[in-house]
């Protein structure tokens, strides 16, 4: 038999499966975010946290990663 070599790149496979459990984690802090029913967004810089801004900005940014 054959081996059949494969052309997809590994580690872009793991970026992006490392990029949808940073995703998966955001999702579940926007449900489960005690402020977030109250409109206490970690979008807003006058009633937020460095932590909770954190946990909204860094899956913005590796979103990116998910469309290439």
């Amino acid at each position: 038999m054959k081996s059949i070599k494969s052309t997809r790149i590994e580690s872009i496979d793991i970026l992006r499966g490392l990029v949808m459990v940073i995703m998966a984690l955001d999702h579940v802090r926007d449900y489960f975010h005690i402020n977030a029913f109250a409109g206490n967004y970690p979008e807003n810089l006058e009633s937020t946290n460095i932590i909770l801004f954190g946990t909204r900005f860094i899956p913005i940014t590796v979103l990116q990663f998910l469309c290439f």
